[in-house]
């Protein structure tokens, strides 16, 4: 056979291939009814994250009252009365040590060992002290000078000290605490770990501890600096704070009851949050230009809370087509548009040959693919495809669509790609075959 029809030969079914080929496209990778990325309405773009910012992190303490501590329920104070309490030995009176702060978190107020006298009495929970000799006394909501005044007061009144003759001192020996429980989805290790782009970011998942929180620092700020920190890149960076039910209404037929009249475990579970604000989300970035969604009560943890900061496992998407198939990650705190999302997956939108890492199927690699397919899933279960052109998205940001959660981002050869570069690969195997 002549070298010149041999080359015929070859052209021909090159030309047969692309035929079946662009058959095969239109069937299965064809974007033609795909609505162009430019002409995408704005109510099926996603919502920035780069214009969220952080939110002043003194919205997750609460206030200390500016005249110092208020004497309330849990509270163990140290009372010293002269000659009353504690007893006397030779005329001098017994000091007692400070107590134990072990199995806090930190001392109350940095102090390691505070100086206090006096015998160690419980602050009861109607706010109420029981002493020697005057019995009951009211010392909640009050300060401890004012505790003071009225501990000093009751001795004077009933006869057993003279007035001012005799020294009353009321001091802090240890505040109130709050137990919470503290679950994070995020990695706990003090070593830091490079993680590769195409990787998830997880090293170890499931994190909790019982955290005691002194009065006046029982809020979301403390909870987390004693947990560990801000949230990490593999959690959403929000906080999630679920109040301890009253034990009253944890009566299993009780709750099933309210289940049956709610109808479903989902209906019940939605009323009992909305109605009871059972379930608060405290987010920590949000829009500079918004109220703050929550206020200093959402923050203030009680006994039996739980602060949960949930996965971020939900945020990937998917790739296909001429990309390596594969889960991605997205950025927490950023936006990633289509070119930046084939960049994460190793990919490049340049010019011949630049791609040529990520192609694993399909014609040779002279021209590179441009057309890229978005598979969006809708709220109401139905899929919204979105046809993008790379070489357009290079100069027209409207092309540029940001990847959402769940995305599928397919990359695919134009008809005059695909046709081209199977041309090329027969020519240069028909020149490879042609005798010397």
């Amino acid at each position: 056979m002549k070298p010149i029809s041999f080359i015929i030969l070859i052209v021909t079914s090159s030309c047969l291939s692309v035929g079946c080929a662009m058959t095969s496209t239109s069937c299965i990778m064809s974007t033609r009814d795909a609505i162009p990325a430019y002409r995408l309405p704005s109510e099926f773009r996603t919502c920035s994250r780069q214009h969220l910012t952080p939110i002043d992190l003194n919205l997750l303490s609460q206030q200390r009252p500016s005249n110092g501590h208020h004497v309330d329920e849990g509270d163990l104070l140290g009372v010293y009365v002269g000659g009353i309490m504690p007893a006397k030995v030779d005329d001098q009176s017994i000091i007692h040590p400070p107590v134990s702060m072990l199995g806090q978190y930190y001392p109350p107020y940095g102090r390691v060992a505070t100086p206090a006298t006096g015998v160690p009495i419980d602050v009861r929970s109607n706010g109420s002290v029981r002493l020697p000799l005057v019995g009951r006394l009211e010392l909640g909501g009050q300060t401890l000078e004012k505790a003071t005044d009225i501990v000093r007061a009751a001795y004077e009144d009933a006869g057993v000290i003279q007035k001012d003759r005799e020294r009353v001192v009321l001091t802090l020996l240890r505040p109130r605490v709050r137990r919470v429980v503290v679950l994070r989805e995020d990695a706990q290790s003090p070593i830091p770990q490079f993680i590769p782009k195409i990787a998830a970011p997880y090293t170890k998942i499931g994190h909790g501890e019982v955290i005691d929180l002194p009065a006046y620092e029982n809020d979301v700020l403390h909870a987390l600096a004693a947990s560990g920190g801000l949230p990490g890149i593999d959690v959403f960076s929000e906080v999630w704070v679920f109040r301890n039910r009253d034990s009253a209404n944890n009566d299993p037929a009780m709750i099933q009851k309210q289940i049956k009249d709610a109808g479903s475990p989902e209906e019940f579970a939605s009323k009992w949050v909305q109605g009871e604000r059972q379930l608060i989300r405290i987010p920590l970035r949000v829009d500079p230009d918004a109220p703050v969604p929550f206020t200093e009560d959402d923050i203030i943890l009680e006994d039996g809370d739980v602060v949960y900061l949930p996965p971020r496992e939900v945020e990937n998407f998917y790739t296909g087509g001429q990309l390596p198939g594969g889960k991605v990650p997205l950025p927490r705190d950023r936006d990633t548009d289509v070119l930046e999302a084939i960049a994460l997956v190793n990919g490049a939108s340049g010019g011949p040959g630049t791609n040529a890492a990520i192609f694993r199927t399909g014609p040779g690699n002279v021209f590179p693919p441009t057309r890229a397919l978005i598979v969006r899933k809708l709220p109401n279960g139905q899929q919204l495809r979105i046809r993008v052109d790379l070489n357009r998205a290079l100069h027209d940001p409207n092309e540029r669509i940001i990847i959402q959660p769940e995305d599928q981002l397919l990359l695919f050869f134009s008809p005059g790609e695909l046709y081209s570069n199977l041309l090329l690969n027969f020519v240069g195997f028909g020149v490879q075959i042609l005798p010397h």
